[in-house]
């Protein structure tokens, strides 16, 4: 689970759905991947760590099998 996405999600203030649009993937998707289960591609991981102001996209890629 990535718990620092859910958290930053959260402090953001903004629904999840909005934030998954914003990064070009359905609600879905994105909750799959907070959990665990699912995948988004790098530019989608860069842009959603950018858009909720956090750091280290690149190490969360090279230490997530999630991200294809």
């Amino acid at each position: 689970m990535h718990l620092d996405i859910k958290l930053a999600i959260v402090q953001s203030g903004q629904p999840q759905y909005a934030i998954a649009q914003q990064i070009g993937v359905p609600e879905s998707r994105l909750s799959k991947f907070i959990r665990g289960y699912g995948t988004l591609r790098k530019e989608q991981v860069a842009r959603l760590y950018e858009l909720l102001g956090l750091k280290d996209a690149d190490t969360h890629r090279e230490q997530s099998a999630a991200c294809v």
